[in-house]
């Protein structure tokens, strides 16, 4: 659900240089561990360019997810 803020521009009040975009992207990151797999194939099948971006971040810091969502 998250990466359907992806889109959403707004800035967040308590941190004006983030928006809710850019708090989805780090909420992704963050909780990643739950559900890696299921993230990853989440971030390809919605093709956002903010997905790609955690998918790059995801790549480095997770090699193997990378690689299991590629096979």
């Amino acid at each position: 659900y998250l990466t359907r803020w992806f889109e959403d521009e707004r800035p967040l009040p308590a941190t004006p240089h983030a928006t809710v975009a850019t708090a989805a992207q780090a909420l992704l990151h963050t909780h990643r561990h739950g559900a890696l797999d299921h993230l990853t194939e989440a971030l390809i099948d919605s093709g956002h360019r903010r997905a790609v971006e955690l998918l790059a971040v995801l790549a480095e810091d997770e090699p193997s997810a990378a690689c299991r969502a590629v096979d």
